[in-house]
């Protein structure tokens, strides 16, 4: 062989390595380029410091309620649930949806915990419907105390917190140390007890008739199973 056809071979070959070489290279941008998640779906890790909180927070968490309802004319039971489904963040704050099967208002709603203090995602009336953090629950800081927030998105709303000092009976138990929320607007009156580190063992909702006396309906949901993180 000549030199003359050895060097035309070689040069020959090397085109070939070297077209192989930036086909691989190519290739293996595309994949990547392709194959890498978009901000959209890459998921967060999911917050750990809030399960032993005054409401323990965690994606999995439920609790299941006996669910009565009594009028004038019937009584009605079913079963309940709330659930914690998923969380995101925003500005810093971990909000947590749940959801609700039995809720007369949406199903879903959403909350955030700092220090203890429960915070519900409102929107005010207005152009653009701002959503804000309104506080909704605090651990007891004495017997009696009001808390001063809003309902809506712009009612103004005044709870009456009482430390419970009696044991309270649910049919998943009894359980000690609960807090009682009290509020009302209009007819409606409404008992929420939490029992810290477990969540909300009780509602109570009962509307009055216009009538002076009389009642309309009260409806009790009561905790009978609960599973947490």
């Amino acid at each position: 062989m000549s030199f003359f056809s050895l060097t035309t071979k070689l040069q020959t070959n090397m085109k070939k390595h070297s077209f192989l070489k930036y086909f691989f290279l190519f290739l293996l941008a595309f994949s990547n380029l392709y194959c890498k998640k978009s901000p959209a779906e890459t998921l967060e890790k999911e917050p750990t410091t809030f399960r032993k909180s005054f409401l323990p927070l965690a994606v999995g968490n439920t609790w299941v309620y006996v669910d009565s309802l009594c009028t004038n004319t019937d009584t009605t039971v079913r079963i309940d649930t709330i659930s914690i489904i998923g969380f995101r963040k925003n500005k810093g704050n971990v909000w947590w949806k749940f959801y609700h099967t039995g809720r007369s208002y949406g199903n879903y709603y959403e909350l955030m915990e700092q220090n203890d203090s429960v915070y519900d995602l409102q929107y005010g009336e207005g152009i653009g419907n701002t959503s804000f953090a309104a506080i909704e629950y605090i651990p007891p800081q004495g017997d009696t105390i009001i808390l001063q927030t809003t309902q809506g998105g712009d009612a103004g709303l005044w709870k009456k917190i009482y430390r419970i000092t009696q044991p309270y009976f649910v049919p998943s138990g009894t359980f000690d140390s609960c807090t009682m929320f009290y509020y009302h607007s209009g007819q409606t009156h409404q008992w929420e007890v939490i029992r810290p580190r477990i969540g909300f063992i009780s509602f109570e909702t009962q509307n009055d008739s216009l009538y002076p006396g009389q009642l309309f309906s009260l409806r009790k949901l009561k905790l009978m199973n609960y599973k947490l993180k």
